[in-house]
């Protein structure tokens, strides 16, 4: 009896396992803000997102290039490039810590002409798929 019980659970807890791992991450989008810059000189857009994994994602555009944050660690720094392989701007994947929240963050950020865009979030891996979503 308590063996059949004991092999029902481990049935239920790994096809519990099984059905985490399978279903994909949703993201719940609730913060979106659109302005102009308080000096003028252009727009901006921001969107805030959470994983149902709980990661933070943010991305945006801003319509002239601003400082970009002290980073903690670059990763990498190379050239943006458009579907055809031209060079349409400059590229950096950053590591950056976030003092306000007292954590580390991942920012994708690219320069296309006067637009810097951005994508900032928990996940290393989630900043890069967006990017990704961002340029189609």
């Amino acid at each position: 009896m308590i063996k059949r019980m004991l092999i029902r659970i481990s049935v239920f807890a790994l096809a519990a396992l099984v059905g985490m791992m399978v279903v994909p991450v949703r993201w719940d989008c609730g913060g979106i803000v659109h302005g102009t810059l308080f000096d003028g000189r252009g727009g901006f857009t921001y969107t805030s997102c959470t994983s149902s994994d709980s990661s933070l994602l943010t991305y945006g555009h801003e319509g002239y290039v601003t400082a970009v944050r002290q980073a903690v660690t670059v990763i990498e720094r190379n050239e943006k490039l458009d579907a055809n392989g031209n060079k349409i701007g400059e590229r950096a994947v950053t590591i950056r810590f976030n003092p306000e929240r007292n954590r580390n963050y991942a920012s994708v950020f690219w320069v296309d002409e006067r637009i810097v865009s951005f994508v900032d979030s928990t996940s290393l891996k989630y900043a890069l798929q967006h990017e990704g979503v961002l340029d189609r």
